[in-house]
């Protein structure tokens, strides 16, 4: 948990450490729990003294659901699902029925939900390789200013602090990112949220508050209590987890009497393909079933009840109708609309077109971007093959109408282009971009995503406007390829490497010029011990980009893994001489220095590390073990005991400490 420099706050639950449910124990939440707290809102008052004083500020509790399609919910018409808690806030406020995302990525989504901006100007456009830049503005930012406590609790690291969307925030509940065995943990299940938000509520005394949580359940791999569950059947069992655990949370606010004072906001951050257009999940492409979020307004005096909106709306249009309800100043440079109007059945006012890209093919493969913009009726697509969908009756997007309508898709382009055109300039790259560590793209990947792309091309640098144009092939007509890599990085979350190498094997084999899945085949059969074949497969990715710093990263851990210390040292000073702030090269560089017998080297190295990125334990792990292998037992006890204080739950460093205490001990004779 981070709190903002010079803020001085009571003190919160300390976050625990994340455990997996038992699929036994986590049966009865899902098909128990939503009967006990199915009425958790149902006493919902709209009598006259159950509003907000006036002048008095009201809360605000903003769920996002991640993964979450809208047409799983049954306010959304879903006849079997079992999500009481949303349906009951959506009958009792008001259900936006057309809300798009503007991108299928969760650090990007949330951004534009935090900014009220699109990717393109926030600067935000992938996970993992971009953070948001202190030069935005966020919803945090302006309730801190308006008086209020600002708390997030996080369910997925890919939103951890380092990625910039904490700004605002007095609190910001990271996820701890654990190694067990040879998995990374870096998520944490709904009922781990709620009880922190439960934790909160519990401390509060009378200021007013924004509380974000982060639900991420029906994030692949779904998990489900049914035995032989289909996808389907699994992915809605984690909407149903999800629905109970915010449950929890409604039913606190009321039996604390904050419900009638406290303005709840929910929205999805994207969907899921569930084998939509041949998309089992999300990122590649950009179709309803990614796009179409669930949006709900739930407060008494402020927002209609029993409300449905039918116009379109975006996520960019909440954080400015969130302050502009609590009459709160506004975001600078926001593109998006308070939609307040719409929430007090004043009038169906409209909405500018929605915006989505997708870009994750174009920086992970080379392929061409996909930008969409989106009416009630019309959905243009541009992308290398242009498309037109006439979304109003054909919401599954199965018929391309463009050569009836070239019109209309003329003029949609058109709208795109004054839109990216007249927006506001995005932060600097060198303020947007940002390269993980090996622990955090460890963690990356362990949530499905493919973890740090190369963004450091040219492209990169150009405007918006000047790369509007697709470039490169459509990533539609790589479908099955795509696939087949999303297959391969779930084979390898499970272990299972005969998989991943014979699936990306063939990934490579289409995209023979593409260098993330020819590395990635490279670590695949490293995995095995296939040593040879994993150097040929890095080296052949380095000809075809040497400035590629994952394939380098990865080529030299190779020879880290095969003890091939003067080869691997060769790899990191190049990978330090390109970018100086990676400290997990110059960890790794310290390391090998250390196995070359050049210990005064090592701990430069080392020490740099440790200033590069100072919530690393490891770096003063290994210069403890130096100390020790020196005979400076003292010192050593002091360098593992400053990474515990930065890592309470570093085992290495905790049983190192034990150990050099008691070579303390032996030093002092009897």
């Amino acid at each position: 948990m981070t709190r903002a420099p010079g803020k001085h706050r009571r003190p919160l639950v300390a976050t625990g450490s994340l455990v997996f449910e038992a699929l036994g124990v986590r049966s009865l939440s899902v098909l128990a729990v939503s009967a006990l707290v199915s009425m958790a809102i149902a006493g919902c008052r709209d009598d006259a003294d159950s509003l907000a004083s006036p002048g008095e500020k009201p809360n605000v509790l903003l769920i996002t659901l991640d993964t979450t399609r809208a047409d799983f919910l049954g306010c959304y018409g879903r006849p079997t699902a079992r999500t009481p808690n949303l349906d009951r806030l959506a009958r009792e406020g008001t259900r936006f029925a057309q809300c798009s995302t503007c991108t299928s990525l969760t650090a990007p989504s949330h951004a534009s939900i935090l900014t009220g901006q699109y990717p393109f100007v926030h600067g935000v456009r992938t996970n993992g390789s971009h953070r948001l830049a202190s030069g935005c503005t966020t919803l945090a930012e302006v309730l801190r200013t308006e008086g209020y406590r600002t708390h997030a609790i996080l369910a997925a690291s890919v939103l951890n602090d380092q990625f910039g969307l904490n700004q605002g925030f007095d609190e910001y509940d990271n996820v701890p990112i654990q190694a067990a065995n040879k998995a990374v943990i870096a998520q944490r299940r709904g009922d781990e949220i709620s009880e922190h938000a439960i934790a909160f509520l519990g401390n509060q005394q009378g200021e007013p508050f924004l509380l974000w949580l982060h639900y991420y359940d029906p994030h692949h791999p779904y998990l489900s209590p049914r035995s032989n569950a289909t996808t389907i059947e699994r992915y809605e069992d984690e909407i149903t987890f999800m629905d109970d655990q915010i449950g929890r949370v409604l039913t606190e606010l009321r039996r604390r009497a904050i419900d009638n004072r406290t303005l709840i906001v929910v929205v999805g951050d994207h969907g899921e393909g569930l084998g939509d257009h041949g998309e089992s999940g999300h990122g590649y492409f950009a179709y309803e079933s990614t796009l179409h979020v669930p949006c709900i307004f739930w407060y008494p005096s402020l927002v209609a009840a029993n409300h449905v909106v039918d116009m379109r709306v975006r996520t960019i249009d909440l954080a400015p109708t969130v302050l502009a309800l609590i009459q709160a100043p506004g975001l600078p440079d926001a593109q998006g609309e308070n939609l307040g109007a719409m929430l007090q059945r004043k009038t169906q006012q409209d909405v500018p077109a929605a915006y989505a890209e997708a870009f994750e093919a174009y920086y992970h493969f080379g392929l061409s971007p996909i930008r969409t913009l989106s009416t009630n009726e019309w959905k243009f697509v541009l992308a290398p093959r242009r498309e037109l969908f006439r979304i109003s009756q054909d919401p599954a997007e199965k018929g391309n109408v463009l050569s009836e309508h070239a019109d209309v898709a003329a003029g949609l382009y058109e709208q795109m282009r004054s839109l990216i055109a007249d927006a506001p300039d995005p932060p600097s790259t060198d303020e947007s971009e940002h390269r993980p560590g090996m622990l955090d793209r460890a963690a990356l990947e362990s949530l499905g995503y493919v973890g740090a792309a190369e963004t450091g091309t040219a492209e990169a640098h150009l405007r918006e406007i000047d790369r509007l144009e697709p470039q490169g092939n459509d990533p539609r007509d790589f479908t099955e390829t795509l696939e087949s890599y999303i297959q391969a990085r779930h084979a390898t979350g499970e272990q299972d490497d005969d998989l991943a190498v014979e699936l990306l094997e063939k990934v490579v084999g289409a995209l023979p010029t593409s260098v993330r899945p020819r590395a990635d085949f490279a670590h695949a059969c490293q995995r095995k011990g296939q040593h040879e074949e994993a150097r040929k497969q890095y080296e052949e990715a380095l000809r075809l980009d040497p400035d590629s710093h994952y394939t380098r990263q990865m080529y030299a851990g190779l020879f880290m893994e095969s003890k091939q210390w003067a080869l691997a040292e060769e790899q990191f000073r190049i990978l330090i001489a390109s970018d100086p702030t990676d400290g997990e090269s110059w960890y790794n560089m310290g390391i090998a220095l250390a196995s070359l017998h050049r210990p005064d080297e090592a701990r430069e190295h080392l020490k740099q590390a440790a200033s590069v990125d100072p919530r690393d334990p490891r770096p003063w792990n290994a210069l403890g073990v130096l100390c020790v292998q020196g005979g400076q037992y003292d010192e050593a006890v002091g360098h593992f005991q400053h990474a515990l204080r930065i890592d309470p739950k570093h085992d290495k460093s905790r049983r190192d400490l034990e150990r050099a205490l008691k070579l303390v001990e032996q030093s002092k004779g009897p």
